[in-house]
């Protein structure tokens, strides 16, 4: 499924909640950074550990439930490494993913979240050493669905603002070869600045 699928999604669900709660809509947005660690197999190795995932966040709710989407791109550049040979090859992973949820605020500061997650990402590995061109690969899975939780902590500062910290986990897994399921999510810690009204 591709992005501008999840957005048509996304605006039919704001759509019909608008609609449900008549005027006593709050809305929200909130951009958040944090430290990501996907749970793919030697990814640290190749592109280092817990690199920075960029997340935007929109959201409708009443009283103290909101229903939020979130947008995330993640992209990196590392190096391709095969033990015991001396070759110089590059790689690169690009993903996006997006969550669809329910965020309750019904235990303040606390706030817990729970989304359905929808998401794709592609892998390249490349060398220019003539004798290892064969190692050249290239991977990509262009629909991958799962869920994600998040618990997190809300703090106003002023002004319809608020801080958060927050820690959340996406499971997004596939199918590889021998059949094991990788999971190309993980785990994030993050910080964000909210503004809601």
């Amino acid at each position: 499924m591709k992005v501008g699928t999840f957005s048509s999604i996304s605006i039919l669900l704001l759509i019909i909640l608008i609609g449900e709660t008549k005027g006593q809509v709050s809305t929200l947005v909130e951009t958040r950074i944090g430290i990501f660690s996907p749970e793919v197999k030697n990814f640290n190795k190749i592109y280092g550990n817990n690199e920075y995932l960029p997340t935007i966040v929109v959201g409708l709710g009443v009283k103290k439930t909101f229903l939020v989407v979130r947008y995330n791109l993640y992209e990196e550049s590392g190096k391709s490494l095969v033990s015991g040979v001396d070759l110089d090859g590059d790689a690169s992973w690009r993903q996006e993913f997006i969550t669809i949820g329910v965020r309750s605020y019904d235990q303040k500061p606390m706030y817990v979240e729970l989304a359905y997650a929808m998401g794709k990402a592609e892998e390249t590995i490349t060398t220019e050493t003539p004798e290892y061109t064969a190692l050249n690969a290239s991977w990509d899975v262009p629909d991958i669905r799962g869920g994600a939780v998040a618990l997190g902590v809300n703090i106003h500062v002023g002004m319809g603002f608020h801080i958060s910290g927050e820690i959340s986990y996406v499971y997004l897994p596939v199918t590889i070869n021998d059949d094991k399921k990788i999971n190309t999510g993980g785990r994030q810690i993050s910080l964000g600045l909210t503004w809601a009204m």
